[in-house]
């Protein structure tokens, strides 16, 4: 008996293994006691195997916002079907999955041919938990520029803990659930707290917050007017001009941008016109400031300045 690829055998009914997708011919010769010979030939194909096979964007992701995607890269298939794990399955290519429960989950591709031949493969994906961070408690009409404002959100076990200010600084608690903070300019600004877990799942919220820089004190006479600081942005002295109504001592406050008290001087003001020259600027680094007029009524006012 021939194989069809030079493969030969003698016996009765004969196994073979072909090693290649292809036609064959099959010819069986038979040989009587009497040399009588007779033959036949048949045509067997032998189809390629189908090879299963997906990737996945990222098997471990956080519930929120979760979105698999399976990408098929089987081989000598024309068809599919996807079981995803939560009795949901799908004939699309290369499908995207959205998880709406927590947990491990078995993906099984089915891959077929137009021959019938099937394989199949499975692989688990993991939908993580994902922490709740709840509102941030703290003041969200601070009235001070030069105080620090405490702000928290929950404690919670196994959380890491970051916080972002706009027009603030964080004294300190980064990477805790408690922080200070000392705002830089009267105004708005926000404040967001986010929260990771074991698994790496975010949660986050934001405060917004409305700045005053003399909260209670606001209703109280304004006893001095048309401030104004020259040249700003400066380089070595500042030329503070105002006018005031009273006869009384003004506070002045200098801080840098993450509200460290650099400069600190009472200025005599009298009624009408004031210029006072401050000479001691030169040494200060490249940056920018804040300035703190405070007087005795409780009257503040706060001018950002840029030393060059």
């Amino acid at each position: 008996m021939g194989t069809g690829d030079t493969d030969t055998s003698v016996l009765i009914s004969p196994n073979k293994n072909y090693s290649n997708a292809d036609s064959y011919s099959v010819k069986l010769i038979s040989i009587s006691n009497n040399n009588c010979i007779d033959s036949i030939t048949k045509t067997i194909n032998v189809n390629s195997n189908v090879m299963a096979n997906f990737n996945i964007n990222d098997s471990f992701q956080c519930l929120t916002g979760n979105s698999f995607v399976f990408t098929n890269s089987s081989t000598n298939s024309n068809s599919q079907t996807w079981s995803f794990g939560d009795a949901s399955n799908s004939a699309v290519l290369s499908p995207t999955k959205t998880y709406n429960t927590t947990g491990n989950f078995v993906v099984k591709l089915v891959a077929n041919n137009a021959s019938n031949c099937t394989d199949s493969i499975t692989k688990m994906v993991t939908v993580n938990a994902q922490p709740t961070i709840g509102t941030i408690t703290g003041s969200n009409t601070p009235s001070s520029i030069t105080t620090p404002f405490t702000y928290s959100i929950l404690n919670q076990t196994n959380t890491n803990y970051s916080w972002s200010v706009i027009n603030g600084t964080i004294q300190s608690g980064q990477g805790t659930n408690t922080i200070d903070v000392i705002w830089s300019i009267t105004g708005t600004g926000s404040l967001k707290a986010k929260i990771m877990n074991s698994n790496s799942c975010l949660d986050s919220t934001i405060l917004a917050v409305n700045i005053t820089s003399v909260g209670v004190n606001e209703k109280m006479v304004n006893t001095f007017s048309s401030i104004n600081f020259k040249p700003n942005p400066f380089t070595n002295g500042i030329e503070i001009s105002f006018v005031s109504i009273t006869k009384e001592i003004t506070k002045l406050v200098i801080v840098n941008a993450v509200g460290k008290e650099v400069y600190a001087k009472n200025i005599q003001s009298n009624i009408g016109d004031n210029t006072v020259i401050i000479d001691e600027m030169a040494g200060l680094k490249s940056g920018i400031y804040f300035a703190h007029l405070e007087n005795n009524n409780g009257f503040s006012q706060t001018v950002k300045l840029i030393k060059n």
